[in-house]
């Protein structure tokens, strides 16, 4: 299996981490001073997380990047939405107003989506500029550290509108 996709190694730490998170989980959970059932939430997002891996693993570069401005867009569009939802969908939390609340999922924080189409649009920009110029010179790079920049930009501003420093 030299040709596989499948990191056995990394799947191997997954689940040693997988296996040492839920045992925290359920060992925190056992003094009662939490509502809600964390460990059947880590148990979930574990699963949505290998599912979403699967798909990714899958996927050619060029089919991903296909969607870049897609995902770009639906991250922006979530932040902006998060940013003029009403209380009774996006609570104010200590100060910051950065997730929403999902009935019978729990809380959303669509900046941690925007993180993931963010890195794949700035590779894109990457990609594109480096096939686009094969002879590099300070006004090239320079170019595409602006249209880098502009890329950040937008997200980093929605993000601070929450305020969220940390994770602008």
């Amino acid at each position: 299996m030299k040709n596989s996709k499948f990191d056995y190694n990394l799947a191997t730490l997954l689940l040693f981490l997988f296996i040492t998170s839920c045992i925290a989980i359920h060992t925190a959970q056992e003094f009662g001073q939490y509502e809600g059932d964390f460990l059947f939430r880590q148990v979930t997002w574990y699963f949505i997380g290998f599912g979403m891996i699967l798909g990714v693993m899958y996927l050619d570069s060029k089919q991903i990047f296909r969607l870049n401005w897609f995902f770009y867009s639906l991250s922006l569009f979530l932040l902006i939405a998060l940013i003029l939802s009403p209380e009774s969908i996006a609570q104010e939390i200590n100060g910051a107003k950065s997730w929403f609340q999902i009935p019978g999922i729990g809380s959303l924080q669509p900046a941690e989506f925007t993180k993931i189409s963010l890195i794949i649009c700035l590779s894109y920009l990457i990609q594109k500029h480096h096939n686009k110029y094969e002879d590099k010179t300070f006004k090239t790079d320079f170019f595409l550290l602006i249209k880098m920049g502009a890329a950040t930009l937008l997200p980093i501003l929605l993000i601070m509108k929450q305020p969220d420093l940390g994770t602008s």
